[in-house]
């Protein structure tokens, strides 16, 4: 009979160069950041939402030509449609904002007291501090009919997931219906 005790297993070793361990920590790292970076675009795509206040504009009433004045999304400015400008720091959290063939609409609710809108984003600005989104004046006109206010403040702007809303106004009875793709 031999001894009852029990033998030790031997441990690997391995030996890699710095360069490697360097390599793989940088790596990791990227991975890491990319996989954070996609984690939170994603979910502030699916709570985008933000309160603060809005103005109008029309970029043809202090101008002088008829030029035709493109937006971000390289879409005409057309004042009698259900446009915004989005503040250009918070470009990524609605969706983008892309140029030509990147241009993917976006769609937000609008909100102010009583009265609901669902506009299309397809531009971008450095709004002044507190305001976040730019209404044209078809969807300023809606909150403000005379357009003589300039401002509405604590209005709430939701991002809508997807491609496949109508802008305008939307009443009471109608729900804002969405769903995720699974």
């Amino acid at each position: 009979m031999g001894s009852s005790a029990v033998e030790p297993i031997p441990r690997a070793q391995y030996c890699f160069s710095p360069e490697f361990v360097a390599a793989y920590h940088a790596f990791r790292n990227l991975l890491a950041a990319t996989v954070l970076s996609r984690i939170q675009k994603y979910a502030t795509l699916l709570h985008a939402t933000v309160v603060g206040a809005a103005s109008t504009y029309n970029p043809y009433r202090d101008r002088n030509g008829s030029d035709e004045i493109q937006t971000a999304s390289g879409e005409p400015y057309e004042s009698t449609a259900w446009t915004a400008a989005i503040q250009i720091d918070l470009r990524e959290q609605f969706g983008g904002v892309r140029f030509g063939r990147n241009y993917q609409p976006t769609y937000a609710l609008v909100e102010s007291a009583e009265k609901k809108v669902i506009v299309k984003i397809n531009d971008v600005g450095p709004l002044k501090p507190g305001r976040v989104i730019d209404l044209n004046e078809r969807s300023m006109g809606y909150f403000d009919p005379s357009l003589q206010r300039g401002l509405i403040n604590d209005v709430k702007i939701t991002l809508l997931p997807g491609e496949d809303w109508t802008s305008g106004p939307i009443g009471d009875d109608q729900p804002i219906c969405f769903a995720f793709a699974q």
